[in-house]
């Protein structure tokens, strides 16, 4: 949920570990908005973007991946900006999805799971879930 996610941000936050999460969201809604962007520059500056803010050894907020992951992405990268005729694939940020995701499971959400702010999130989630099956309930008593 949107509110899980966010919780999970901030826990990431005040684990100086941020970047991760911040990477995942921007790539996977990267790729969601792939085929629909308004045109093949504005979805190539978002890939650029995103890969500048986290991949090269410079990047502000890099990620911790593999280092034959990230020499693949900085060469497709260079290659792009050398030759405009080429474009960010679909795909580009897959596998740097994936072990972004493995990452957090491993270690961050794992923390993440043993704090009162996730327990707080599980009571909100089994609270709603008990209202909606009361309305539900009620409603078919009244039927």
């Amino acid at each position: 949920t949107r509110e899980g996610l966010d919780a999970f941000q901030r826990h990431l936050a005040q684990e100086y570990n941020v970047e991760n999460i911040l990477f995942y969201k921007a790539a996977v809604e990267w790729r969601e908005m792939y085929h629909d962007a308004p045109s093949v520059e504005s979805r190539e500056a978002v890939a650029l973007n995103i890969f500048n803010s986290f991949i090269p050894d410079a990047a502000k907020m890099q990620i911790n991946i593999d280092w034959s992951l990230r020499r693949k992405l900085c060469e497709r990268f260079a290659a792009i900006q050398l030759d405009k005729s080429q474009s960010a694939k679909v795909d580009t940020f897959d596998d740097a999805i994936l072990e972004i995701f493995q990452l957090m499971d491993r270690d961050g959400f794992r923390r993440f799971r043993t704090t009162k702010e996730f327990e707080d999130l599980c009571q909100l989630y089994r609270d709603k879930k008990v209202s909606i099956v009361s309305h539900s309930l009620i409603q078919e008593d009244l039927e």
